[in-house]
């Protein structure tokens, strides 16, 4: 995902500080997707509130996300799904 959501979920979008708004975790949901990477060159936008809120609306709307952390310990933990058929997938992010 490499817009960063905007706290205020306004999605004022400025040339300096690109946000959208929190409707788009749930959009990228009903869309099909289970996870996505939220490390990128944006992901400091908005500052450590844009990566709260951004992990917020992800959890939110139950995609699993992997690049960007509130904590160090959390970053430690390795994201790992399991398929509908038992299958344990990475998910890596860098």
């Amino acid at each position: 995902m490499a817009a960063v959501v905007e706290a205020s979920g306004t999605g004022k979008v400025t040339e300096a500080q690109a946000g959208v708004a929190q409707t788009l975790a749930t959009s990228v949901k009903r869309a099909g997707y289970d996870a996505c990477s939220t490390a990128s060159n944006h992901s400091l936008d908005r500052g450590e509130p844009g990566i709260y809120s951004t992990i917020d609306a992800l959890e939110k709307a139950g995609l699993g996300h992997t690049g960007t952390f509130r904590t160090r310990k959390s970053s430690l933990a390795p994201t790992i799904y399991t398929a509908t058929n038992g299958a344990k997938i990475g998910h890596i992010s860098v």
